[in-house]
């Protein structure tokens, strides 16, 4: 499709309805003539004309789009809708559709064959046609974020959430329910928005580094806003006092090897910070993630022990349920960057260091953790006042995808009794300006989903869940959509039957499909519970010594593999030996043989060639000592007699051992006190110095 000149102008339509409408009522009442009306109202005569006498609407003349009105409102509400499960179409995903539907209803078009998508300029009129689309750019959302984020998972939280505040008589006490989290915040800030150069290619803010230093805050606050001092995590092993200057006041600080928090620093901050700086009165209620440093058995305990109930979240589903992540954490990293960027304009020579952190948190804390945030936090996630509307519909678009349509089936009857209950009971008489939000805030909720609705057709979605063979890989495939109709249609009504057939077979949605012959484990998410009962700490407890009970065991087969292996490098040192003592008697064999001969021939044993000589003199210097077990003489086989140095401790292969001519006894070639070989070829030791020398 040719591409529309930027430099075009407009030759036609250029007059207005109104003008038109006024040139043919003139004329029509005969008070005019055409040419004269034309003139009058800046009008073109020739479209007044036709438009007088052919009875033609006064609207401004256009070309008439490619695709129909209902065509087009199809594909917007398959856009939508695809937008709200995360499956997000692009420009060139429209302009395929497009193409497709016009060439699946046979509709001439000037679309691009080769491409088989429509042209952009199709696309900018596709978008001004229909205001409410416009190019976002998305943010990821987790697999499991998609999944458990769904009308089950929430309203078996609210529901949960309701029995416990009316257990504990909290629904009126907001000072008594607290939220805590933490989050990580880095040395290098991201920069924020500046004023600069219109089309300028590339805009620079200066940062620290590429890569800075994560830190991690904990922080903790009430639905009435009180907010109890944070604890600062910092990476390394020791505390430096210069890390914990101009922190905001009674700030407790930690280290961990990775700046994460573990079990052990949130028991500290529990401890030392919360049941610190809480109201004395009892019962609270803290509600905190799923993450494993919250759950430990002896943090459980001191929160039972001090009137504290713990209550979990349901996994991955924080971002709309936790109030810190919804109205606390984002103002305060924006304001962080904010800080970090002025003390770099004030600074031009310095970055921002582990040292700075602090100074530079005090400022971002005070301006974003106050009062209204708290409470506008807790409203948001609808903790307090009590609401579980209080999650917008769209939040539970992704899910329509993920979770299978059967399970969602179960649990419908069961959700809607929970609502009804909790709608019924959880009204709260503190006061009317409380009520009036509620209500509104309902109202506001049902506009939402009949706009929705009227903006997007329901889609159809599977009544049965879809399985697979075990030999498939497939973890999503694509609905068929609605199948056409079996009855019969005549005329115009057969045809608009089938256009819209064809329509919504092109227009499918992703759909779940669940491998149910599957034998692979699953990791199911958590749900929300109270982690203070009776029932989890006993749970946590025999998790607790199944966990010791199997490092016994690996220590104790650990031990018995170090038993094993220490039992046969002793038997291949037996082995060794064994080799060893073989070889020796050999030798020596070989020596009372060589000591017969040569005492046979007498002098002639003086006249060996210098090659038998060599021989002779290897066998005496190289041969190394073997102990025998069952020999007496395994002393002086083993130990040099001079020093007394054991032959296997001797690890190096340069000094050579040599033997008494006399005796046994084996020594060091230092040890022996001769030099050269024709001397340690008659070498004697001390006791035997004497008979050689007679």
């Amino acid at each position: 499709m040719v591409r529309k000149q930027k430099t075009w102008t407009k030759k036609q339509g250029l007059w207005l309805p109104s003008s038109m409408r006024s040139a043919i009522e003139a004329v029509k009442a005969s008070k005019t003539s055409i040419r004269k009306a034309a003139k009058t109202f800046n009008v073109p005569r020739a479209t007044l004309h036709r438009r007088l006498f052919n009875d033609l609407p006064d609207t401004l003349a256009s070309r008439p789009c490619v695709l129909s009105p209902e065509d087009e409102e199809e594909l917007v509400c398959h856009i939508l809708e695809m937008e709200s499960r995360g499956f997000g179409l692009t420009i060139v995903d429209t302009c395929r559709l497009a193409f497709e539907i016009a060439e699946r209803k046979g509709i001439a078009h000037p679309f691009n064959n080769d491409k088989k998508r429509a042209g952009y300029d199709w696309f900018q009129g596709f978008i001004q046609r229909h205001p409410q689309l416009a190019i976002r750019k998305p943010e990821g959302l987790s697999a499991a974020r998609t999944s458990m984020l769904n009308p089950t998972v929430v309203g078996d939280y609210f529901r949960k959430l309701d029995e416990i505040l009316t257990k504990l008589n909290l629904k009126n006490r907001p000072g008594q329910v607290y939220n805590a989290d933490e989050t990580g915040m880095n040395t290098v800030h991201r920069p924020t928005n500046v004023v600069g150069l219109k089309g300028k290619k590339n805009v620079h803010s200066k940062t620290s580094g590429d890569r800075g230093e994560n830190v991690t805050v904990l922080v903790s606050c009430s639905a009435l806003g009180h907010f109890p001092p944070p604890m600062i995590i910092f990476k390394g092993q020791r505390l430096s006092q210069s890390l914990m200057t101009n922190a905001p006041p009674g700030t407790l600080f930690g280290v961990s090897k990775s700046s994460f928090i573990d079990t052990e620093l949130f028991h500290q901050y529990f401890e030392k910070i919360f049941l610190k700086y809480v109201p004395p009165v009892r019962p609270l209620l803290l509600i905190i993630d799923g993450h494993s440093s919250h759950l430990s058995l002896k943090t459980l305990k001191m929160a039972k022990d001090n009137g504290v109930e713990l209550f979990c979240l349901p996994a991955h589903t924080t971002n709309w349920l936790q109030p810190l992540d919804r109205c606390v954490f984002g103002p305060l990293k924006k304001e962080y960057n904010k800080v970090c960027g002025s003390f770099m304009k004030k600074n031009p020579g310095q970055i921002v260091t582990r040292h700075d952190f602090c100074g530079l948190l005090r400022d971002a804390y005070f301006k974003t953790c106050t009062v209204e945030k708290a409470v506008s936090a807790f409203k948001a996630t609808g903790i307090f006042p009590l609401n579980n509307h209080a999650i917008p519909i769209e939040a539970f678009g992704p899910s329509r995808t993920t979770v299978s349509p059967s399970f969602q089936a179960e649990q419908n009857a069961s959700l809607s009794k929970n609502q009804e209950s909790i709608s019924t009971d959880s009204a709260m008489p503190s006061t009317s300006n409380d009520k009036q939000h509620d209500d509104s805030l309902t109202e506001s909720v049902k506009e939402q989903v009949t706009t929705y609705k009227k903006t997007c057709k329901a889609t159809p979605d599977v009544q049965h869940e879809v399985t697979q063979p075990d030999h498939s890989d497939a973890n999503c495939q694509v609905s068929d959509g609605p199948q056409p109709s079996t009855s019969r249609h005549t005329g115009a009504d057969s045809t608009i039957q089938n256009s819209s057939n064809q329509t919504s077979q092109l227009l499918t949605y992703p759909v779940h499909v669940r491998n149910v012959n599957s034998n692979k484990r699953r990791r199911t998410g958590t749900m929300a519970r109270c982690v203070t009962a009776d029932e989890f700490i006993a749970e946590l407890e025999e998790r607790e010594e199944r966990k010791e009970m199997e490092i016994r065991q690996k220590e104790l087969r650990k031990k018995e593999r170090e038993e094993k292996k220490q039992q046969k490098q002793k038997e291949k040192e037996e082995k060794m030996l064994k080799k060893r003592l073989l070889e020796m008697e050999k030798l020596k064999m070989k020596e009372n043989v060589s000591a017969t001969k040569s005492q046979s021939t007498g002098r002639a044993g003086k006249g060996r060639s210098r090659n038998n000589r060599k021989k002779g003199k290897a066998l005496v210097k190289k041969t190394k000592p073997v102990p025998n077990p069952e020999s007496n003489l395994d002393s002086l086989q083993m130990y040099c007699g001079h020093c007394q140095g054991y032959y296997y401790d001797d690890t190096s292969d340069d000094e050579d051992w040599w033997r008494c001519r006399k005796c046994p006894k084996w020594f060091h070639e230092t040890c022996t006190g001769v030099f050269g070989e024709s001397k340690l070829e008659q070498f004697c030791c001390d006791d035997h110095s004497d008979s050689s020398d007679e």
